[in-house]
């Protein structure tokens, strides 16, 4: 696939399912202890990882989403309360990322 703007390889199919060991547990656990919807779990987070994939040709950093989970695991919270929070994680990042705050710290730049 020279010249193509999508790349494919061995590194992309690995890269892919890295998190699934983290990620299928902490969904189960969401659908079985707090009570989400399956269906919505599942289908926003696969639209989530194509969307950003397509955009920004790059995998979504799953990490703050695993501690909300936990968070919401640990205290039992209703999957009101884990929407919110993740409406409001969503905005924070938003605004870090397109003030330019995101890249204040040497560490977080894209030129390294």
């Amino acid at each position: 696939m020279e010249g193509s703007r999508f790349r494919f390889t061995l590194h992309e199919v690995a890269g892919s399912v890295a998190d699934l060991g983290v990620m299928v547990p902490i969904v189960i656990l969401l659908i079985v202890k707090n009570g989400m919807n399956p269906t919505a779990v599942l289908l926003l987070a696969g639209l989530l990882y194509i969307v950003s994939g397509l955009v920004f040709r790059m995998p979504v950093p799953v990490q703050p989403l695993k501690a909300v989970s936990i968070i919401a695991i640990a205290s039992g919270l209703s999957p009101s309360v884990i929407a919110a929070a993740g409406i409001l994680m969503g905005i924070i990042l938003l605004l870090l990322s397109s003030t330019g705050m995101s890249t204040i710290w040497p560490e977080c730049s894209p030129d390294r």
